[in-house]
């Protein structure tokens, strides 16, 4: 009764402020999916063998269930001058999860699929609102609050609370940007802030940018008491990150590429400092001919030298705290967790965020592709990819734990088929296959070279767009 009563009032607001503003306009959008995954020596959570040596608990062991994602967005708009953004999240991850807690709170974030329902799992995604500015004849409109933050994926894919720009000085867009990553004591300097600035322009059929962005974090890692709620992070860190790219078209060929340097040191409490340094690169291709596209690419991202971190420096490409690029930038759905099959989020092996900067999934791996799609039918296309990927970390491995130094990550074959049911429903059904490398072999706690079984999986998401 309490929920038809709010509802009822949002409407009831909703044409009171559209009989006040003749502009105004209100909009609802979002998806609605189902998942289910079966697989092998996949999941992030239960199988992530390569980041220790004793074995998981699902380790070589097949899987399956059945999840689902919900998002909904709404949108105020009062001319071309005003908007409002409320973007929610729910994950029902998976079907039949836990309580969370009996309380509700941040516990239950992503139960939705608990039996008997009635959980707190609504998380609020964006909450912002965008102002034109007045007077000034540039358009420049300033958006305030939660919103997404990313340049490029390959620098930094997340959310956050903080203020950007956007000014048009055509060909030229000029995105300045601030985000408060902690506030931790209101009456002590240990903020945690980032700065940036995002430059492109329109240059024939390309679009040519760069961008640059500082993190300076004056409490660090982004850690906090799960019990208390307090902030426990005592270090200090501060990182500079460079980066250019491209999109558009070359000729008949579409190109997208990319390129970041990161530099930082981080402050541990009471040791030396310890120095970071590295690079990632990406360059994709793809040449649409009728009915198919026949492409390829090549990544790649610095690795860390292990004689080197003894002395304080690592070489390894990282990510910044909260980014959710790692999957994305990676592309493959077994090893990085990406793909178009994921849209309940990644479930690959590397895959994963951090409170710190970080070599989660995307530092100390290359790959080469080969790619090809066919629209074989108005409403039926089929995806085909095949991953060469290496190891970049010098005297080690990025994520075996093998002693010696080994270079072969694996080969990955992913299939993706994606039928149009109606306009809003799509049916996605993928699969991969992975060949394991040496580079991901580990040694257990009894000393034996463990090598995973052929990590494999299929996903079928069924997905309503509205």
């Amino acid at each position: 009764m309490k929920k038809l009563l709010i509802f009822g009032l949002a409407a009831l607001l909703t044409l009171a402020f559209g009989s006040a503003y003749a502009q105004t306009e209100f909009k609802a959008s979002g998806f609605l999916d189902a998942e289910y995954v079966l697989g092998r020596n996949i999941r992030s959570g239960d199988v992530r063998f390569a980041f220790g040596a004793a074995p998981p608990a699902g380790f070589d062991k097949s899987l399956s269930f059945i999840r689902s994602r919900g998002r909904l967005m709404f949108n105020l708009n009062v001319g071309k001058e005003l908007s409002g953004t409320i973007f929610f999240e729910i994950d029902a991850d998976p079907y039949g999860s836990g309580p969370g807690s009996n309380s509700a709170g941040s516990l239950q974030r992503g139960v939705a699929g608990y039996w008997g329902a009635d959980r707190s799992a609504v998380e609020v995604k964006w909450l912002f609102f965008d102002v034109a500015v007045p007077v000034i004849p540039i358009p420049i409109t300033v958006r305030i609050g939660e919103q997404g933050w990313g340049p490029r994926g390959s620098v930094f894919s997340g959310d956050g609370a903080g203020i950007s720009a956007g000014i048009k000085l055509d060909p030229i867009y000029i995105n300045p940007l601030w985000a408060k990553a902690l506030e931790g004591s209101l009456t002590n300097a240990d903020d945690s802030d980032m700065y940036g600035l995002n430059v492109n322009a329109k240059i024939g059929k390309l679009t040519v940018g760069g961008f640059g962005l500082y993190y300076n974090f004056n409490s660090y890692p982004l850690s906090f008491n799960s019990a208390t709620g307090a902030f426990t992070g005592n270090q200090k860190a501060n990182f500079w990150y460079l980066g250019a790219y491209t999109d558009g078209k070359v000729g008949p060929v579409n190109i997208n590429f990319d390129f970041a340097f990161e530099k930082g040191r981080v402050n541990p409490l009471n040791a030396d400092k310890l120095k970071y340094k590295g690079w990632i690169t990406k360059l994709n291709v793809d040449y649409p001919w009728n009915k198919f596209n026949f492409g390829g690419g090549v990544y790649y991202a610095t690795g860390d030298d292990k004689n080197k971190t003894p002395e304080g420096k690592f070489n390894g490409y990282v990510i910044p705290p909260g980014s959710e690029s790692v999957g994305g930038f990676g592309e493959s759905l077994i090893l990085y967790g990406s793909g178009d099959a994921l849209p309940s989020g990644g479930l690959g092996i590397i895959n994963a965020g951090s409170t710190s900067f970080a070599n989660m999934g995307a530092g100390g791996t290359w790959w080469a592709k080969v790619q090809a799609k066919a629209q074989v039918t108005p409403a039926y296309s089929v995806q085909a990819k095949l991953f060469y990927i290496g190891d970049t970390t010098k005297n080690g491995n990025t994520w075996g734990t093998l002693p010696d130094d080994k270079k072969f990550v694996g080969w990955e074959f992913d299939l993706i088929n994606t039928i149009q049911v109606y306009k809003n429903l799509k049916w996605t059904i993928a699969g991969g296959v992975m060949g394991v490398g040496d580079a991901l072999k580990f040694v257990d706690d009894d000393g034996n070279v463990r090598k995973p079984k052929t990590p494999w999986t299929i996903h079928g998401n069924l997905m309503y767009n509205f």
